[in-house]
């Protein structure tokens, strides 16, 4: 019996051994196949995390979903959807608010991005409000959880009252901003970070068209260098009331059609950073600017314009424009330019007269107010003729005057047959239509009707009452063409020679003398001549008008040119070729083993016989050069070692540019106006009557200390300044 109880104990124990070994078993079959589960579920979440990254790096979408999570950006895929190499997307993004943002571009490539709608909600049905302000930056590194993806040229938009991320997107290879913002019609202001824009983008047409709220824009010091088309890019941007473009523009724009069309909130705008040496479209530029009070577009160059139809159409409350600088060369379409300017009262514009080529249609239509042209002054001289003396004079003049602030028309001569076609660069109408407003041709008959265009006449500078230029003339340097009651100024005139003339003619000049409001000469002699045969006490001997003019204007004429400069050279400017002279620049060349440029006048009728009037013998390097034009004429001589001239004003300019120089006494063109001009600075020593006076002084082309010269012609500069400036005013 006690057998049979042990027995059974024995065989309970075993089968309790097999079923504890079996549960073990289960167990650890149960507990492998969880691991097997982990370890699956490991491999699938690394494939997930490896499908996503790789999906981010090769895809590159433009957009896509973030979620702000303690400053780290968790991707959400909303929806892909591939498209003929572009995207179209819907995109959603939350924060620990729920607040939504719904982004709905339309169609996003590589090289275009479009936003047409920007806009929150609170829940998914609710009632939109628009957003209304962004904030874009450069990302330089993107943490996605604990993984960290490396980006370059990626940006974010983000809206700052949220405190998150709007949209992500690569700018590597954006080569258009076209429409960007296109109609986002509640967004007020945008601030773009530094190097936002990247070099490849060449299109910002339409850029923030339709942004109605848009109050305010930092460009901040994004580069603008490769943009080709501005036009209708702040179109009816109907709240904006202030703009900053310090590099907007560049000289490779071609269009700005349209740019501030219906900006009804802009009463002024700088644009005296505007680079407009290419653009070839000014439509509608300020159409509609109804809040627009006044406008500086005196930096604008027009050379290559086509069309300005409608510029100014609707700014009903501009009074006052001054178009003084504009080029008209190439211009075809000016129809409608002023249409409807309801409170214009004063116009400046280049003559009109005779522009068969240019649609004028409507131009004026609606300028109930719109008085004629008027400029504040008439500059009256020789800056017509085919001499780099008067060029310079008189474009020093032009230059003096216009940055005083008033408006200048260029009288033309009265002896000129216009008409000429395909006229050289060295022409004076040619390079004259490149710097100045020039009016329209008249006979002598006809040049009291400038009478009606001026407000006031200016005279000079140069020998232009040199009794031989004068008389041929028929005294219209003596303005005995303008009424007696216009204002009427001599500003450094000469006579050149002393004064020999009949008592008519002396009684005659001395009636238009008197007639003068303010007169200065330029020389001793002029003043001599105006008070003791003329009878004139008042006058004033003054500094050529060359002296006045900033430096930088003959350096931006100078870097205009093309010349490129290989070897040093010393410059010859000869009015007056002879064999001595030819000679001597000659011998010069071959002692000195330097190069000799010489320039003659361009006058084309007489340019052959003064070059063979130098008698050259093919000795030392001599250049004569042609085809120099007034740009070439200012290189020259920058660039120049030193200088030999028998001219008045290639000894100013050698002063100008301070330059060592010597200078022959051309006594038939005016020898006393050299001792005016170099005596009062110590710098006489530099001056000979002849080229065998200067012997092998050599040391004369070697460098001159011009600091006590300067000092003293800084103070004739200020008093010459000082008395032109009061005239102009009185």
């Amino acid at each position: 019996m006690q057998l049979k109880k042990d027995s059974k104990a024995n065989f309970e124990h075993l089968v309790g051994k097999i079923m504890n070994r079996k549960q073990n078993e289960k167990n650890e079959y149960k507990n492998s196949k969880i691991n097997i589960l982990i370890i699956f579920k490991l491999i699938f979440l690394l494939l997930l995390l490896l499908i996503d990254i790789s999906i981010l790096a090769v895809i590159k979408v433009n957009y896509f979903e973030v979620k702000i999570d303690s400053n780290k950006l968790k991707k959400n895929w909303s929806m892909i959807e591939k498209n003929n190499s572009s995207f179209k997307e819907n995109v959603f993004m939350k924060n620990k608010t729920n607040l939504l943002i719904d982004i709905k571009p339309d169609i996003i490539n590589k090289n275009n991005i479009y936003f047409h709608s920007l806009y929150k909600t609170t829940k998914k049905h609710e009632k939109v409000v628009l957003i209304n302000k962004l904030y874009i930056q450069f990302l330089e590194e993107l943490i996605i959880e604990n993984n960290k993806i490396k980006k370059t040229n990626e940006c974010i938009f983000s809206d700052p009252g949220l405190h998150q991320v709007v949209a992500f997107f690569n700018m590597e290879n954006l080569n258009s901003a076209e429409l960007m913002f296109f109609n986002i019609v509640n967004l007020i202001s945008i601030n773009f970070t530094n190097g936002f824009f990247s070099s490849k983008v060449k299109n910002l047409h339409g850029i923030f068209q339709n942004c109605k709220n848009l109050k305010y824009i930092n460009f901040n010091n994004n580069q603008f260098n490769n943009i080709i088309d501005f036009s209708y890019s702040f179109q009816n941007c109907i709240s904006l009331d202030f703009l900053n473009f310090t590099n907007l523009l560049n000289n490779e724009t071609l269009n700005i059609s349209y740019m501030f069309a219906n900006c009804s909130s802009l009463s002024s705008i700088d644009l005296s950073r505007f680079n407009t040496i290419n653009v070839k479209n000014m439509d509608g530029l300020f159409y509609n600017c109804s809040s627009l009070t006044s406008i500086d577009l005196s930096s604008f160059n027009t050379t290559n314009v086509l069309s300005m139809k409608y510029m100014f159409a609707n700014c009903v409350l501009l009074s006052k424009i001054n178009l003084n600088f504009l080029q008209i060369i190439n211009l075809k379409d000016m129809s409608y330019m002023f249409e409807n300017c309801l409170k214009l009262t004063s116009l400046v514009l280049p003559s009109l007269e005779g522009k068969i080529n240019i649609n004028k249609e409507g131009i004026f239509l609606g300028c109930k107010n719109l008085n004629k042209t008027k400029y504040d002054f008439c500059i009256v001289g020789s800056w017509f003729a085919f001499n780099y003396g008067c060029l310079s004079t008189y474009y020093a003049l032009h230059q003096t005057v216009k940055n005083m602030g008033y408006s200048i028309l260029m009288i033309d001569s009265p002896r000129a047959i216009r008409g000429r076609q395909n006229l050289d660069k060295c022409d004076p109408l040619t390079i004259g239509k490149g710097l100045y407003n020039i009016s329209d041709h008249k006979r002598f008959s006809q040049l009291h009707e400038f009478n009606d265009e001026c407000e006031a006449f200016l005279v000079g500078s140069d020998q232009i009452w040199r009794p031989k230029i004068s008389r041929y003339y028929k005294n219209f340097f003596y303005l005995n063409f303008v009424d007696d009651n216009k204002k009427k100024i001599a500003y450094a005139t000469s006579y050149g020679v002393k004064y020999k003339g009949n008592k008519k003619e002396k009684t005659m000049i001395k009636f238009y003398l008197k007639r003068f409001n303010s007169i200065s000469v330029r020389d001793q002699l002029s003043v001599n001549i105006t008070k003791n045969i003329f009878g004139i006490k008042n006058v004033k001997q003054v500094c050529d008008p060359t002296f006045l003019c900033n430096f930088s204007d003959y350096e931006r004429l100078a870097n205009k040119s093309k010349l490129i400069k290989t070897n040093d050279y010393i410059l010859a400017y000869v009015l007056d070729p002879n064999k001595e002279k030819g000679h001597r620049l000659e011998k010069l060349s071959l002692d000195k083993n330097i190069t000799v440029i010489i320039l003659l006048d361009e006058d084309q009728s007489t340019w052959n016989t003064n070059k063979k009037n130098l008698h050259l013998r093919g000795k030392g390097n001599i250049l004569v050069k042609k085809n120099v034009d007034l740009n070439d004429f200012m290189w020259y001589y920058n660039h120049s070692k030193a200088v030999f001239t028998d001219s008045f004003h290639g000894t100013v300019f050698s002063i100008i540019f301070k330059k060592p120089f010597v200078s022959l006494r051309n006594i038939e063109r005016g020898g006393e106006r050299f001792n005016s001009l170099l005596d009062p600075i110590d710098l006489k020593n530099r001056l000979f009557e002849t080229p065998k006076c200067i012997n092998d002084q050599y040391e004369l082309y070697e460098k001159i200390d011009y600091e006590i010269p300067y000092q003293k012609l800084n103070e004739i500069k200020k008093t010459s300044y000082n008395w032109l400036k009061n005239a102009l005013k009185k």
